[in-house]
């Protein structure tokens, strides 16, 4: 483990990121096929979903002690960033879903349901307000905002950014941390059973791109990447749930190849954050 930890800090985070998450997650999603038979506790699964940042925490204990641990925390409040940043994470994913539905509706789509939203809207019958700010608490203090930043911008991306330019580093996060997701798409009657897994690849590509271009103008502040996280999550289940085609992955990769195309494919940005991974080498 010690040897694992001097000699590649980065992959000891990925397995254990994936290990703390599928431990549950595998057997929960097993069981809903009635493929094994055994009860997973929802507490577990909610823990488990928590993996990223677990072994993002582990790892910086190991391999830069306290010091690690309170830069990671500084970045995790780190919201002193520009207002136009927070501009773009609060508003961009609206503006990109409404342009979704938009050219759905121009090309001759119909205006059709979609997948439900599966996650809860708190207690029945609250007023719409009421149940966006609970969806802004589950998805913000949540394994989807907090439990996987830590992690995947957190810990991950600066360290990847010290190895790669940035779009290939997007590109390789993009991937992990989509497979990362796949028991839970494994699972009946989550929020990603309904597709087949691989066709969520190309849009959290064009996403974990537009993460690096945020996090690089932003000093690699992670709650900005948190609350990036949290309001598609909010939009995707608060927003009426339309099946709007193609133009779902068209639009976030239209983004994408702008930000490629202005910002350079080197950094996606100007403001990178130090290389991190220098300390611990």
């Amino acid at each position: 483990m010690l040897c694992l930890v001097r000699s590649s800090p980065l992959l000891l985070f990925f397995v254990l990121a994936f290990a703390f998450t599928w431990a549950s997650w595998v057997p929960r999603a097993l069981d809903s096929r009635g493929w094994l038979d055994v009860t997973v506790p929802d507490a577990i699964v909610v823990i488990g979903g928590y993996g990223p940042a677990l072994a993002a925490v582990f790892v910086t204990a190991l391999t830069r002690g306290r010091a690690g641990l309170r830069d990671l925390g500084r970045r995790l409040l780190l919201w002193r960033v520009g207002v136009q940043w927070w501009i773009v994470v609060l508003f961009l994913r609206l503006a990109m879903a409404f342009a979704a539905l938009a050219l759905h509706l121009l090309s001759g789509g119909a205006l059709s349901a979609g997948q439900p939203p599966a996650p809860l809207f708190g207690e029945p019958g609250q007023p719409l307000w009421q149940q966006i700010l609970f969806l802004t608490v589950l998805f913000t203090l949540g394994f989807d905002g907090l439990g996987e930043e830590v992690g995947w911008r957190g810990f991950a991306l600066p360290r990847l950014l010290t190895r790669y330019r940035a779009l290939t580093a997007s590109l390789i996060l993009g991937t992990l941390w989509w497979l990362w997701h796949l028991p839970f798409a494994m699972t009946l009657g989550s929020a990603m059973s309904a597709e087949p897994f691989y066709s969520y690849l190309p849009g959290m590509l064009a996403f974990s791109i537009l993460y690096t271009w945020i996090f690089n103008h932003t000093r690699g502040s992670v709650l900005l990447a948190l609350i990036f996280h949290a309001t598609g999550n909010i939009i995707a289940n608060a927003l009426p749930a339309v099946d709007v085609g193609v133009w779902g992955t068209i639009v976030p990769w239209t983004v994408a190849l702008a930000v490629i195309v202005f910002a350079g494919p080197t950094q996606l940005g100007s403001e990178a954050l130090p290389a991190i991974g220098e300390a611990e080498s």
